[in-house]
């Protein structure tokens, strides 16, 4: 049975009303996040290490690094703050405001592009409590969970930085 005729008409008004709400919808999907290279230097001890991983979002969102785990390595935590790349970081009060609004959450701010430039950052993680020995050549898998992409596995290789990747 077809629709009234003032149905069709209601919805044919307010269709378009609909439209901009939908693309807005849409527009707000997080893009993907590169990782890599993926490296990480021991200590002398070999029971602890630091690892490092450069970030870049593609996105048109911000994103935030919110927990790393290495569950078979040891304990992890994110032991930096945001590094800009060829980008100028903020007046001291933008960067006041900025930690008001982000309250005393942990994590590590991946910034959108801007002006259709990515800005890499460096994340930096203290390994702790080693499962294993922490040499050179050693791979150290972890998981790092993202606010808006998800859960992403990285694979630190100790002692070597490696060639930069296309890893989307």
């Amino acid at each position: 049975m077809p629709y009234p005729r003032t149905a069709r008409v209601w919805f044919l008004l307010l269709a378009p009303l609909c439209l901009p709400a939908a693309a807005l919808a849409a527009g707000e999907v997080a893009g993907p996040i590169e990782v890599g290279p993926s490296w990480g230097t021991a200590d002398a001890a070999h029971s602890s290490a630091t690892l490092q991983t450069i970030l870049v979002n593609h996105g048109d969102l911000a994103d935030r690094v919110i927990r790393a785990e290495c569950p078979a390595s040891g304990q992890v935590a994110l032991d930096n703050v945001t590094q800009h790349q060829d980008v100028m970081g903020p007046n001291p009060a933008q960067e006041q405001a900025g930690a008001a609004q982000r309250g005393s959450q942990a994590g590590l701010d991946l910034p959108p592009a801007l002006d259709g430039k990515p800005q890499p950052v460096t994340a930096s993680f203290a390994l702790t409590q080693a499962k294993q020995p922490l040499t050179d050549g050693v791979h150290v898998p972890c998981a790092l969970y993202f606010a808006r992409n998800g859960e992403r596995i990285v694979l630190f290789t100790l002692g070597v930085r490696p060639p930069v990747t296309a890893e989307p």
